[in-house]
C-alpha cells in the first residue's frame, strides 16, 4: 500500500564557513601526542576521508531556532527535555489504550515545533542529509585554557587543543514531505539567520566560533512536488510516475515570492491557520 502524499520538496542549501567552525568528534583521543584533544567528525565519502556536519546536528541548530521564531509569532513549542509535558509524553498518555495511529490527529494534537521536526509519537516532516564539502577545506590548530567558574581564572593544567575549519563550504539537502507553506518560510527565514550571523554550529560559539554562510543564496534550489490524484488513484500513479505536478524555483527571493509569505505580517496570519493538506502554490 502506498502512502498518500499531498506535497513534497527538496531544498538544496551550500554553507561556507565564515569563522573558525568545529563540529566535535565523539571519538576519544588516542595517545598519539601528534593529534589534538578535539578532532573535526570525519566521515568515508567517495572513497576517502573527510570532515562534514552531520544532519542530526544540523537539524538540532534548525530545530532550536524554529522554536525561537514560533515563540515570537505566538506559537510557544513544548519543552522537549521535560518529562511530563513534552508532546512525546502527552501523546503516549493520550492514545495509551487506543490503536489510532491516525497522523493528522496526532499532529493537531502536537505543538508548533513538533508538528514540523517530530516527536517520538509523531514522524517528521522534515529531513537533513549530512553536508559533505564542495571544494577544498581548510583545517587548523587551535589551542585553548579551561576557566575556572569560581575565580574567572584560567584552571591549572586546563590547556587544551582543538581542530577546526577554517574555510570551505559544505552542502546538504532539507528534504520535506507534506509541509505547510510557513514551514517552509520559517526554514528559509532561519538560512537568512544563518547569513546575518545570528545562528552558529558546532563548539564555542560564545566564543564567536561557527558563523557561516548562504553560499548560494541566489541560486538556493527547490525542487517541488504536488499531488493532487485522490488514493487509489495516486498508487497506481505513483507506480506509473504520473500525477506528480513538478517545479524548480532558484534563489531565496523567488521562493519567498512564490510562497506569498515574505513579510512577518503575512507569515504571522498565516501560521496554523493553514488547512492540513495545503501546499505551496509555486508561480513559475
Amino acid at each position: 500500500m502506498f502512502k498518500k502524499l499531498t506535497n513534497e520538496a527538496v531544498l538544496t542549501v551550500q554553507l561556507s564557513v565564515d569563522g573558525p567552525l568545529l563540529i566535535r568528534s565523539g571519538e576519544a583521543n588516542s595517545l598519539d601526542p601528534a593529534l589534538p584533544d578535539m578532532r573535526f567528525v570525519r566521515c568515508q565519502h567517495n572513497g576517502r576521508q573527510t570532515v562534514y556536519l552531520p544532519g542530526s546536528s544540523l537539524k538540532g541548530v534548525f530545530r532550536t531556532r524554529y522554536e525561537q521564531l514560533m515563540k515570537l509569532l505566538g506559537q510557544a513549542p513544548c519543552n522537549l527535555f521535560d518529562r511530563f509535558k513534552s508532546c512525546s509524553q502527552k501523546l503516549k498518555d493520550k492514545h495509551k489504550y487506543e490503536h489510532t495511529k491516525d497522523g493528522e490527529q496526532r499532529y493537531n494534537e502536537s505543538c508548533s515545533a513538533c508538528r514540523l521536526f517530530g516527536s517520538l509519537e509523531l514522524g517528521s516532516r522534515i529531513r537533513f542529509t549530512d553536508a559533505y564539502p564542495v571544494g577544498d577545506v581548510k583545517l587548523s590548530m587551535r589551542n585553548g585554557v579551561g576557566i575556572d567558574r569560581k575565580t574567572g581564572a584560567a584552571s591549572s593544567g586546563a590547556l587544551y587543543d582543538f581542530e577546526v575549519v577554517e574555510s570551505g563550504t559544505f552542502q546538504f539537502e532539507i528534504r520535506f514531505t507534506n509541509f505547510k507553506r510557513y514551514q517552509l518560510a520559517l526554514v528559509l527565514e532561519i538560512l537568512n539567520d544563518i547569513d546575518n550571523g545570528f545562528v552558529s554550529f558546532g563548539m564555542g560559539t560564545s566564543r564567536g566560533n561557527g558563523s557561516m554562510k548562504v553560499a548560494n543564496r541566489d541560486a538556493l534550489a527547490l525542487v517541488y512536488r504536488s499531488y493532487k490524484a485522490g488514493e487509489e488513484d495516486l498508487a497506481t500513479g505513483m507506480e506509473q510516475g504520473l500525477l506528480a505536478r513538478e517545479c524548480t524555483l532558484r534563489g531565496m527571493d523567488k521562493i519567498l515570492s512564490a510562497l506569498e509569505l515574505q513579510t512577518r505580517d503575512q507569515l504571522s496570519s498565516t501560521v496554523e491557520k493553514e488547512g492540513w493538506k495545503d501546499v505551496l502554490y509555486a508561480k513559475g
